[in-house]
């Protein structure tokens, strides 16, 4: 599992999956890029619901941002945290965003039936699948005791 280096208290964490250990990007299989487009359209709802439970802050001021032409944009806070749409199309590197616990136990639910199949396509020398499984159980036990 390889978790954002960028996370912060606004954007909270992301975390994807990598089916090699090390690092750097000869063992870089990451493999939420072969979610199927099924798997695609239920990982972006699930990633708008946890979106939508997130309070607004309070106050919710206006900050300027870069717009998408490079000009600057007045939003309002509470607007930054939403869903990446763009990372559900097509073959993305997708990554997982969590604010709670719930939001773990969500992506859980969301990757454990999908797990055997998204490391079939890995490469041949990569650990048994069932393995991976378990450690990411763990993983989620792990973050549900904090």
């Amino acid at each position: 599992m390889q978790v954002s280096q960028y996370s912060n208290s606004l954007i909270g964490a992301k975390f994807t999956i990598n089916m090699t250990e090390g690092s750097g990007a000869a063992s870089d299989t990451r493999i939420l890029r072969h979610l199927n487009d099924a798997d695609r359209t239920a990982g972006k709802a699930v990633e708008e619901r946890i979106f939508a439970r997130l309070p607004r802050p309070d106050p919710d001021p206006d900050v300027d941002v870069v717009g998408d032409h490079g000009q600057t944009v007045s939003v309002k806070l509470g607007d930054l945290a939403k869903a990446n749409p763009r990372q559900w199309d097509g073959t993305f590197d997708v990554w997982l965003p969590y604010f709670s616990k719930t939001d773990l136990d969500d992506w859980a639910a969301f990757l454990l039936p999908r797990l055997d199949r998204l490391v079939a396509p890995s490469s041949p020398e990569m650990t048994d699948p069932l393995l991976w499984a378990q450690r990411f159980r763990g993983l989620v036990v792990f973050f549900r005791s904090k």
